[in-house]
């Protein structure tokens, strides 16, 4: 900032400049003035040869010398007269009471620029409208007058020194901590590790039983298959003599008296590697009452296989369960890995241990099997050359999707009304003719995009239009417009309207509809009683 004399804004000031400017062009040649306006301190010093004239006229009239500079000062005190800058005021000290004008740096022009006026002979300070002064540092308001600790530091009190034994702690304390977190990073460390050399996971073979334990047999039971169409390719059908007429779809045995499933793996070698032995960790650490308990690994040459719980009678919980645990993702969901235990709860198997489980996917293309199996499989993982074992929990939701519509319309996976299935031919031909074609027209993505029928549809064909709506945005094409599980289990808890009242009307209309049979036809019914601890 910038304190100068003000400069006049009046019409005589501007005719005095002019005036100023033609006589130095006449006294000294074709001179340019350098300014556009005379300087201030021009008319400042006209103004003070005025007042000096009127001095020197009043002494001479009062008889007095014209070089009597007393006298010709003392008339020039207390005096004010109109000048050409305005009113010029001295005081009783021979002290002009100036006018002064504080110029500020415009940072945007470059150019000084007038803020404030001060009127001398008033006393008086006027800022100019409009304009503000640009204080250093973006500050809105002028610094202070003395600094915050005056200008010796005498106005903060003295800051003591740091202790010495507060540094000692501080020191101590930070090591302590570093070496608590050693340890028990080290003991974190150490623990898995004795967890992994652990072989609670593993199976010997010839601890497996087939057939009823207290029989104590190790006879392998032939298979047969009991279902045509609705048994999923990788399912087999074995009856246990010591069942009765039960059928069971899948490899099952007895394991420590209890009744197990046994996945068969499609590997020549197993390598027991440190990763596969985390996926072992972390499938004996799931526990959750909708999901498959997992009993271990038979690596035992040629009979390797994962023995998992076996659920005889055969949801979203275990869903939303498997994917907040290190599992993360199912990968293979479909309906035949939904199966149901001995007291009717739902439950998710076939998940986790992916490197294992990678060669049962891998089917020979342009087969049923092949074909069928992608029924249930998000489009984005068919577009991939390797589409990752464990799959997505986005592709999981469109597989759940492909379920709810199958048993809503109870006609098998992906039924689609206008797709009828030609007269000619052999069965098997004609579905696998029908499976390749749906593969194909959802892998293509075009728009409308492929989808099993779900139309026309109201709550006494059991699907109401929120389960509609529901399951159409499971098979959303776009990943990221699906809902998570935790998000179906909210929407299907506001459809769901039943409660314990309907089941037992549906068993008293299904015992109605049992004796009518008995009544109608050369039946007998029987009733099996199950007592339980729970």
């Amino acid at each position: 900032m910038t304190v100068t004399l003000r400069k006049p804004d009046s019409e005589e000031y501007k005719k005095f400049s002019e005036e100023v400017k033609r006589r130095a062009r006449q006294e000294y040649g074709d001179s340019i003035y350098g300014e556009e306006e005379v300087n201030s301190f021009v008319g400042a010093f006209h103004d003070a040869v005025i007042l000096y004239a009127h001095a020197l006229n009043e002494t001479l009239e009062a008889g007095f010398n014209a070089t009597n500079g007393t006298e010709i000062t003392r008339r020039m005190w207390n005096r004010t007269i109109e000048g050409i800058t305005g009113n010029v005021s001295i005081d009783s000290n021979g002290d002009r009471n100036a006018d002064y004008s504080l110029l500020d740096l415009n940072p945007e022009t470059g150019k000084f620029e007038v803020v404030a006026n001060y009127y001398g002979n008033l006393g008086y300070y006027e800022p100019v409208p409009g304009k503000k002064i640009h204080w250093p540092g973006g500050r809105d308001t002028p610094p202070p007058d003395t600094p915050e600790c005056g200008f010796d530091g005498t106005g903060c009190p003295t800051q003591e020194p740091f202790p010495e034994y507060a540094v000692v702690i501080i020191v101590l304390g930070s090591l302590l901590v570093i070496v608590l977190l050693a340890a028990f990073f080290t003991y974190r460390h150490y623990r898995l590790e004795a967890e992994l050399a652990e072989v609670n996971w593993r199976v010997r073979w010839d601890d497996i039983m087939f057939g009823a334990p207290e029989k104590r047999k190790l006879e392998r039971s032939g298979s047969r298959m009991s279902l045509r169409s609705n048994i999923s390719g990788d399912t087999v059908a074995v009856h246990l003599s010591d069942l009765g007429t039960k059928q069971i779809f899948t490899k099952t045995g007895y394991y420590k008296a209890t009744l197990v499933a046994i996945k068969k793996i499609n590997k020549p070698t197993l390598s027991i590697t440190k990763p596969l032995l985390m996926q072992f960790k972390k499938m004996r650490d799931l526990q959750n009452d909708h999901i498959v308990r997992f009993i271990g690994v038979c690596i035992d040459q040629p009979n390797q296989c994962i023995l998992t719980e076996y659920c005889q009678k055969g949801s979203l919980q275990g869903m939303a369960y498997l994917h907040s645990s290190d599992i993360r993702s199912h990968g293979n969901m479909k309906s035949s890995n939904c199966v149901v235990d001995s007291r009717f709860v739902l439950k998710i198997t076939d998940f986790g241990l992916h490197s294992l489980r990678h060669n049962e996917e891998l089917q020979e293309e342009d087969t049923y099997v092949y074909y069928r199996a992608k029924l249930w499989t998000a489009p984005e993982l068919m577009r991939m050359h390797s589409p990752p074992p464990e799959g997505t929990q986005k592709s999981d939701v469109y597989s759940f999707s492909i379920i709810c519509q199958e048993i809503v319309y109870r006609n098998g996976p992906f039924y689609v009304a206008t797709m009828d299935l030609s007269p000619q031919g052999e069965y098997n031909v004609r579905i696998e003719k029908r499976f390749s074609q749906i593969y194909r027209k959802v892998k293509n993505g075009q728009r409308p995009y492929f989808r099993p029928t779900l139309d026309q549809l109201d709550d006494e064909e059991g699907c109401s239009e929120e389960l509609a709506n529901m399951i159409s945005k499971c098979w959303a094409e776009d990943p990221v417009d699906r809902p998570d599980f935790h998000a179906l289990k909210s929407i299907l808890r506001k459809i769901n309207k039943y409660d314990p009242c309907h089941v037992v009307d549906l068993l008293n209309d299904l015992y109605t509809t049992f004796d009518s049979i008995v009544d109608t036809y050369d039946v007998y019914k029987v009733l099996v009683s199950a007592v339980s601890s729970d």
